[in-house]
């Protein structure tokens, strides 16, 4: 099986890179094949609404590093998104990835997906919004689910998340694959 883990956090090693690292440990230590991309590194512009994907075999006007990240989903089996929770909501880079899958939702092979996210709030209730944002994407997928969410409150600084349940969580889910 083949995992993609897109990590949308602009600080690289930060919390929401842990779950992922740990995600990715627990599938590959089930014999699963994970790429992680970075996409807050990459240069993927907003999409600009012109429906030109539409007319011309799902390609996007705009040549930029989302070609690859869409290559490079064209054959997972299952991709996670990861992210920071900013404002209570997914963090841009996020909503970026989301809105530029227009080009392709309804012809992606994959058909499972993962939330992992983290936040300084202590509340769980500051995980509501990111996830109804990630689950009104997964909903235009067609057949796709959600296989599992992970998220860690109260976490902020540089490690923080050390010791976080959610980081065993991570790993079983990466494991269950």
């Amino acid at each position: 099986m083949k995992l993609v883990i897109l990590s949308s956090s602009p600080r690289i090693n930060g919390n929401s890179d842990r779950l992922c690292q740990e995600l990715a440990r627990g599938a590959e230590e089930n014999g699963n094949e994970v790429v992680t991309l970075h996409i807050s590194q990459m240069q993927i512009g907003t999409c600009k609404g012109c429906e030109y994907c539409h007319s011309h075999e799902n390609q996007c006007i705009q040549k930029d590093d989302m070609q690859k990240v869409l290559a490079i989903l064209s054959d997972a089996d299952v991709v996670a998104v990861a992210t920071p929770v900013y404002y209570y909501n997914v963090c841009a880079q996020l909503k970026l990835f989301f809105d530029r899958t227009y080009c392709m939702y309804k012809e992606f092979n994959f058909k499972k997906t993962i939330f992992l996210a983290t936040s300084q709030a202590k509340a769980q209730s500051a995980m509501d919004v990111p996830i109804a944002g990630y689950m009104g994407w997964v909903r235009c997928l067609p057949d796709t689910t959600s296989i599992g969410e992970v998220t860690a409150t109260g976490v902020y600084e540089m490690d923080e998340i050390e010791g976080h349940p959610a980081l065993k969580q991570a790993y079983e889910l990466g494991k269950s694959l």
